[in-house]
């Protein structure tokens, strides 16, 4: 049988498949990390956006209703949590004060802390669209890897919040 020249075999060898895959898999491991960063970084800033629209929610509510209206951390008005950063992380509610209708619920969060400063109950809306002066003023959305820049809710005297970034020396400034 003679070989023809004019006829070319198709197909890859093994080494050439195994170099292929060799390069896959080292781009792989080199944006698997930076893929994670990215998820928890939209994590963090979903968490803080749920937050400010449930604050907003509130404020309006509390106008609109001429009620006064509260953020609570924890699931319900029944037994609510206290203040600290695991009650926060693990959800939050708005309701018309006292435990009255409950308006809207939010879920918990994760790989993230959420401290509230001062630590001594929710938010409460006045009639009047301004916070009671024991509400929580500011809240500090931190994440569990070191290198995603922290999220903060702040609340002005006014009553009015807005969400600010920064590092965990100069968050909520």
């Amino acid at each position: 049988m003679r070989h023809n020249p004019m006829k070319t075999e198709a197909g890859f060898t093994m080494i050439e498949l195994l170099t292929v895959v060799a390069i896959v898999a080292i781009m792989a491991a080199i944006g698997i990390p930076s893929m994670m960063d990215m998820i928890r970084s939209a994590q963090l800033r979903s968490s803080t956006s749920q937050l400010y629209d449930a604050i907003i929610l509130a404020r309006s509510e509390a106008v609109k209703r001429n009620l006064e209206v509260d953020v609570q951390p924890g699931t319900a008005c029944v037994n609510p949590a206290s203040n600290n950063s695991a009650a926060w992380t693990g959800g939050w509610f708005v309701q018309v004060a006292p435990c009255g209708e409950l308006l809207q619920q939010f879920p918990a969060t994760q790989n993230m802390t959420i401290t509230a400063t001062p630590a001594t109950g929710g938010i409460s809306y006045l009639p009047t669209g301004r916070i009671t002066t024991t509400s929580a003023n500011s809240f500090t959305f931190h994440s569990t890897k070191a290198t995603i820049t922290d999220r903060c809710i702040v609340i002005s005297a006014s009553g009015q919040p807005s969400i600010r970034t920064g590092t965990a020396a100069n968050a909520c400034t």
